[in-house]
């Protein structure tokens, strides 16, 4: 519940999430800007736990950014740390001659399995 005195409104938080991230999209960088939570959660690769960590802190604070928070900060390490791949479904922005820029539509992961067939049929062709 609220903490003003004589406010019976109960808490509750909507979060609105938004990421950019430089992505290697076969031969070529490219931004990548995701909205949605689901989708920077496969990108960045972290727990549920992790991001509810990471939302707990927001909560706390008003608002998470990678300077302002420390979870947020972290999990954004890790993901830099660790090698890893993702699909993307993305509508690239128009007008940028220069620089690939992609809206993510959505984000999913590959099983190894999954990648290795990929690579069989690329083999194959």
């Amino acid at each position: 519940r609220c903490s003003y005195v004589g406010c019976n409104v109960t808490q509750k938080f909507e979060f609105t999430c938004k990421a950019t991230f430089e992505v290697l999209c076969v031969d070529t960088f490219a931004t990548l800007i995701s909205l949605s939570e689901e989708d920077i959660k496969v990108i960045l690769n972290c727990s549920a736990a992790d991001w509810e960590k990471a939302k707990q802190a927001a909560t706390i604070t008003g608002k998470a950014t990678l300077k302002s928070e420390q979870e947020l900060h972290s999990l954004a390490a890790a993901g830099l740390a660790t090698a890893g791949s993702f699909c993307v479904r993305g509508r690239r922005f128009t007008g940028q001659d220069w620089q690939v820029k992609l809206f993510c539509l959505k984000a999913w992961k590959l099983s190894v399995r999954q990648i290795n067939s990929l690579y069989e049929q690329l083999l194959d062709n």
